[in-house]
């Protein structure tokens, strides 16, 4: 991936965070998992990160390939390890509410060869100007 002064700064920028882990874990079977990470820069320049395939592919561990398939639709390849447990996940993600350089919401759909499973997922993903000059990322999801 090329980088040019007026992209947005790697990941590394980011407030050194624990990864996501599930906040609860609910009897419908289904697991949350939420966090907020603070970036140096602004809300236009990560959206513009966020909304991009191939930026995409380097946040997402274990991405293969994530490709726009429309405005609001994307397919991606996904394995990742963590382990003894494996998944090797094929799927597609519909951007369901979009208000830039704000909010989206999004919902996706994936099957894990490995096991046989199929995944859905809710996500939102939610940027706000922080007090410190910084961009407030805040993310969720259910799957």
């Amino acid at each position: 991936m090329r980088h040019r002064d007026d992209d947005p700064p790697p990941a590394e920028a980011a407030d050194s965070a624990p990864a996501a882990v599930p906040s609860e874990d609910r009897e419908d079977g289904i697991m949350s998992f939420a966090d907020t990470v603070r970036l140096d820069t602004d809300r236009h320049q990560l959206w513009a990160a966020i909304t991009d395939p191939e930026t995409l592919a380097t946040c997402i561990p274990g991405a293969e390939s994530v490709e726009r398939v429309s405005d609001r639709e994307y397919t991606c390849e996904i394995t990742r390890s963590v382990g003894r447990v494996a998944v090797s996940l094929r799927g597609e993600a519909q951007l369901v509410e979009v208000h830039p350089p704000d909010y989206v919401v999004t919902r996706g759909s994936a099957f894990d060869s490995k096991t046989g499973s199929d995944l859905e997922v809710l996500a939102a993903m939610e940027l706000q100007e922080a007090d410190d000059g910084r961009v407030a990322l805040s993310y969720s999801a259910e799957v």
